[in-house]
């Protein structure tokens, strides 16, 4: 599992953040590389796991 640096976190949130609209969003999901669909899964898979830790 690859390590999510702070510096790759920052830029996905400023990225996601940049791109709010759903057009803009979804072209920018299909010009993600793989390593970058990787890391988006890898964080949205521990979101969804601390929000089950917490239920």
């Amino acid at each position: 599992m690859p390590v999510i640096s702070s510096r790759n976190a920052s830029n996905m949130i400023y990225s996601y953040r940049r791109s709010m609209s759903w057009p803009s969003l979804l072209k920018g999901v299909v010009l993600m590389t793989n390593e970058e669909l990787a890391l988006l899964l890898a964080f949205l898979q521990l979101v969804v796991s601390i929000i089950a830790l917490l239920k």
